[in-house]
């Protein structure tokens, strides 16, 4: 009998102790294409920010040649005039290739008649070398 209390007993108290003494698991580094990600996304919402609050020099300087060259001055600034209020969404991003990152986001304004309208679009980062980014293909 005092066998039987003596097995109870350690399983009873062995559980608890296993418990305390079991190392944590190890926290996964972070791989290339996953800080790739961060960091498109970064430039991402650092340019919807440049164009919620209408600062076109910010905007401008996180463009890529091609995106520049897509539109004429006064197309862009009227890109980034910001009206009453704007506010931007930012969806899931998925890779198109090495470098580059399409990112699907909704625009939000209010208009001058106080309504507001949606446009759904994309926005295409690309990298550019040396962990520098930039937008691609304007929403």
């Amino acid at each position: 009998m005092r066998i039987l209390a003596l097995c109870l007993a350690l399983c009873v108290f062995a559980s608890p102790v296993s418990a305390k003494t079991k190392p944590k698991p190890k926290r996964a580094v972070p791989s290339a294409p996953e800080l790739s990600y961060v960091s498109a996304l970064a430039v991402a919402n650092h340019f919807l920010r440049a164009w919620q609050t209408g600062d076109i020099e910010t905007g401008i300087m996180l463009m890529s040649d091609t995106a520049r060259h897509q539109c004429s001055e006064d197309r862009l600034r009227d890109y980034f005039a910001a009206p009453m209020q704007r506010g931007f969404e930012i969806g899931r991003g998925s890779k198109v290739r090495t470098g580059r990152y399409s990112f699907a986001i909704a625009m939000v304004e209010e208009t001058e008649d106080h309504r507001i309208r949606r446009k759904a679009s994309t926005i295409v980062i690309t990298s550019t070398g040396k962990q520098d980014w930039t937008v691609d293909t304007l929403p």
